[in-house]
């Protein structure tokens, strides 16, 4: 190879490495800005402050200027209930204290685009101020005084436009980037299930004299969250599938022999999507267990055989990390009622961890035994164990215990078991540990066998 085509190839490395890491970066900036609309959502209970917290974390982490955010006052008036500057001259952040908490007839700003975009029930664009924030006689912004770009969102609630949120950039740019219209579409679409939350406590607390229109908010509320969690799971799993491929794809495409540096940080990027992906993915699945979302598809079906495959599957694992790993299993058959897929994921999951915690030479052994009209899994470890006052966190949400693995470089999400303990209790059974520090653990899963 000639050392023209190297550096054509090198550069051609270079920017598919460029746009790769950049589309990672924003991925990993639209994932942290939902995880802080999330932080700020549990802790706000009030719709003005919930708005106001929302515009400057929008206006701070995104650099734009400008925001408000108006719902409707009854049907014939708008009222702003949060207009926040960041970075801006003061004649704009003056006028911007003029308008909070204005209340206006609609009537008599039908020009106005908030009031167009509530009406229209889109989006809109604008370069014109004086389109958002003309809405009062002693807050009237003149035509081209400042040069701006701006966009606004109708706020829609249970298929009910009842405001809008706009954002506006006084840097001179003609347009938003493709990024930024795309984030702004997402974390608009999340804060309005924070506001509709946030709206619903409210009422709440009109609601003390009434425990059961209290009881029925409640269940809304946490309808919500759960829907919350899933909008955001499935906005993030496509940019970060994505970004797994086109990793994947830089990392393996035609054999290509790439820069030992260029290989690392590719691995340790496609490691760290991955992991992300799983997280995704748990949440997604708690917030389907939870709200009573998840499907199962039961049916008759000999266990024996799905925990043979599973050992089948992990072998390999135990052989490159030099652990001795053992199946013992009934010989009678063991029908049992049940998902047979989200099962295999338990055992999967609870297998697989045995194997990420037991050091080499270590011993990972699986028993499937029949106690009186149970089937009885027991999955046991040589690994690091777990300290007694451990024992009940193991099967809590993100649940990591340091002591018990501070000696590996295991990874994971802490919802596995979580999630496993949820499915196996679905099933009629339970799912139990026996562990000590530096003894290993024995998981115990208990399934009822099938009448059949």
């Amino acid at each position: 190879m000639t050392k023209q085509k190297k550096l054509t190839q090198l550069k051609d490395i270079t920017k598919q490495m460029y746009e790769q890491n950049l589309e990672l970066v924003n991925a990993n900036k639209e994932t942290s800005l939902l995880q802080e609309l999330y932080e700020i959502t549990l802790k706000t209970y009030d719709v003005e402050e919930l708005s106001s917290e929302f515009l400057n974390l929008v206006l701070k982490e995104l650099n734009f200027n400008i925001g408000i955010i108006a719902l409707q006052s009854g049907k014939s008036n708008l009222k702003i209930v949060a207009s926040n500057t960041y970075k801006t001259n003061s004649k704009i952040k003056e006028l911007s204290t003029k308008i909070q908490d204005k209340v206006v007839a609609i009537d008599d700003i039908s020009k106005n685009l908030l009031v167009k975009s509530i009406k229209d029930q889109k989006l809109n664009r604008t370069n014109r101020l004086e389109h958002i924030v003309n809405l009062c006689k002693d807050c009237i912004f003149k035509p081209d005084e400042v040069q701006a770009n701006c966009l606004v969102f109708p706020i829609t609630i249970r298929q009910k436009t009842i405001g809008v949120f706009s954002i506006c950039s006084t840097d001179g740019r003609k347009k938003f980037t493709h990024f930024e219209d795309h984030i702004l579409k997402r974390l608009a679409n999340a804060f309005n299930v924070s506001l509709d939350r946030t709206r619903i406590y409210e009422d709440l607390q009109s609601a003390t004299n009434n425990l059961k229109k209290a009881n029925k908010k409640l269940h809304e509320v946490d309808e919500l969250k759960d829907e919350f969690v899933s909008v955001a799971s499935h906005e993030l799993r496509t940019p970060m599938t994505a970004i797994k491929n086109y990793l994947w794809l830089t990392l393996s495409e035609g054999g290509k022999k790439l820069d030992k540096n260029i290989k690392e940080y590719l691995d340790i990027a496609y490691g760290s999507t991955n992991r992300l992906i799983e997280l995704v993915n748990d949440m997604l699945t708690i917030s389907r267990i939870e709200s009573g979302r998840i499907t199962f598809k039961p049916e008759d079906f000999d266990f024996n055989i799905l925990v043979q495959s599973v050992y089948d599957e992990l072998k390999p694992i135990s052989k490159n990390s030099d652990i001795n790993f053992k199946l013992t299993i009934t010989p009678k058959k063991t029908i049992i009622n049940g998902d047979k897929n989200k099962l295999a994921e338990v055992i999967h999951n609870v297998v697989g961890n045995a194997l990420k915690f037991t050091p080499k030479d270590g011993n990972v052994k699986i028993t499937l035994a029949h106690k009186e009209k149970n089937a009885v899994l027991e999955i046991s470890d040589t690994g690091p164990g777990i300290a007694e006052e451990n024992i009940t966190k193991i099967f809590s949400k993100f649940a990591k215990l340091e002591h018990s693995y501070k000696k590996t470089k295991a990874t994971g999400t802490g919802l596995g078991l979580y999630i496993s303990k949820k499915i196996i209790e679905h099933h009629g059974g339970k799912i139990e540990i026996q562990s000590a520090l530096n003894k290993g653990s024995s998981f115990i899963i208990t399934l009822p066998m099938s009448k059949a």
